[in-house]
């Protein structure tokens, strides 16, 4: 009898969708009180010194604090301004970015510094997180997208630029 229910309690494990065991304990964005902790997580990313009909900016971030949960973004390419937005979002909204967030681990990103090595032409992008007192972030390069060993950045940078107010 014991090993038909230790049976069917490990076919009913397995048939558990994986993103039940990757909800996220919601502490992280807390304090001891149990209020929310203010937070902003930002990416600005820009083509660097291309033709004008080139150059493209954007800056997208999210931020949660005493008036509530935002998100802003703001945009241009060949010098014009294509969108500059800020939009209240739910909390259920803001859970859902974090989970994706939280579950690639962005909260335990060390804090890199900007490389100091310049490049002629060529910008360094930034990511970059604060959670109360937590900092992390990190710099990139557009071509660093295309490296294998990026992979887990590349989709926190996915996630940031598909937020859109």
């Amino acid at each position: 009898m014991h090993k038909i229910i230790y049976l069917i309690l490990l076919i009913l494990a397995l048939e558990l969708p994986s993103t039940s065991t990757k909800k996220m304990n919601h502490s992280i964005l807390k304090n001891s009180k149990g209020h929310w902790k203010n937070l902003t997580i930002s990416l600005n990313e820009n083509s660097g010194s291309l033709a004008p009909e080139f150059r493209y900016t954007l800056y997208t971030s999210i931020v949660a604090n005493k008036e509530g949960f935002f998100i802003y973004r703001k945009e241009s390419q060949a010098d014009k301004e294509i969108i500059n937005s800020k939009k209240r979002i739910s909390e259920k909204n803001y859970l859902q970015i974090m989970n994706k967030l939280l579950n690639l681990n962005v909260y335990e990103l060390p804090i890199e510094l900007e490389p100091k090595e310049k490049l002629m032409g060529v910008s360094y992008n930034l990511f970059s997180l604060k959670i109360g007192s937590k900092r992390s972030q990190f710099y990139y390069l557009l071509e660093d997208l295309k490296n294998s060993q990026f992979k887990n950045k590349k989709k926190i940078i996915e996630i940031m630029k598909g937020i859109k107010p």
